[in-house]
């Protein structure tokens, strides 16, 4: 079974950020995420957005 991807704007939702943050995270190397297809777009793996989730509520990286 190959990783579960999910998409920069879905990744956001579930944080409850904004989509630029994610993005500043990424580049940021907070967030590990890989550029796929047409376009180039990001996609995360799951289990690095179930990581950096827990790591928010946990008093991890935020949005100063």
């Amino acid at each position: 079974m190959g990783r579960r991807l999910t998409s920069l704007p879905e990744a956001a939702r579930e944080l409850g950020i904004h989509e630029s943050t994610v993005r500043r995270w990424i580049k940021a190397g907070l967030l590990p995420a890989d550029r796929i297809g047409p376009g180039r777009r990001y996609r995360i793996a799951r289990h690095d957005l179930d990581r950096l989730r827990k790591s928010v509520r946990n008093g991890g990286p935020m949005d100063r």
